[in-house]
C-alpha cells in the first residue's frame, strides 16, 4: 500500500512510525538512495499498524520474533498466497507490486516527478539543488488516491441498484 521496497517495510521499526502524525520516517541508512523518506501513512495503514501487536523484547513492527528481528521470511508468504489463488493469477514477483503501484499512481493522474518521490526515488538535476521543498502533502495526497483504488478494487461499493437479498435459512 505504500509502494516502498520490500526491505524498507520489513525492517521498519516502532520508533521510525508516527501514528499521530501519521508518517514512517524510513532513516537513511535503510534506503538505497542515501537519504532519510519520510512516507506519509494511509488511513487503512494506519489501521493495519495499529492492528499489530507490541513487544518489550524489541522494536520490529512486522517480526515474528516478538520485536526482535525483522520478518525474514517474506517468499514464504508469497508462496502460501501463490497456493491460495492457483493459476487464476499470472506468475508474480514482489516487486510487481512497487511496479503495479508507481503505474497506478500514473493511471490516478499522479505527475511522474510526484510519484518517483512516494516510492523514495530522489530529486535529481536542478530539483535536487535548488527545491528543498519535501511534497508531504502531495505524496499524502497520492496515496489516499491509491489506497481508495485499491479499497476499490478489493471492496468494491454494490452497485446502487442491488438490493441485498437475505440469507436463506435452512433446516
Amino acid at each position: 500500500m505504500t509502494g516502498q521496497r520490500r526491505s524498507e517495510i520489513a525492517n521498519a521499526r516502532w520508533r521510525e512510525i508516527d501514528l499521530e502524525r501519521a508518517i514512517l520516517a524510513i532513516p537513511a541508512a535503510r534506503m538505497k538512495t542515501g537519504v532519510e523518506h519520510i512516507v506519509p501513512l494511509t488511513p487503512a495503514v494506519i489501521e493495519l499498524l495499529k492492528g499489530l501487536p507490541r513487544f518489550t523484547g524489541g522494536d520490529f513492527a512486522l517480526t515474528t520474533t516478538a520485536g526482535r528481528r525483522p520478518i525474514a521470511d517474506i517468499s514464504h508468504g508469497k508462496e502460501k498466497l501463490d497456493e491460495a489463488v492457483g493459476v487464476a493469477v499470472a506468475p508474480w514477483r514482489n516487486h510487481d507490486l512497487r511496479r503495479t503501484m508507481r503505474t497506478g499512481l500514473a493511471t490516478l493522474g499522479v505527475t511522474p516527478f510526484i510519484a518517483e518521490l512516494v516510492i523514495g526515488h530522489t530529486q535529481t538535476g536542478v530539483h535536487a539543488v535548488y527545491d528543498l521543498h519535501r511534497y508531504d502533502a502531495e505524496k499524502r495526497d497520492a496515496l489516499i488516491g491509491w489506497e481508495r483504488r485499491l479499497l476499490e478494487i478489493v471492496a468494491p461499493e454494490p452497485a446502487p441498484n442491488v438490493i441485498p437479498l437475505p440469507a436463506r435459512a435452512t433446516t
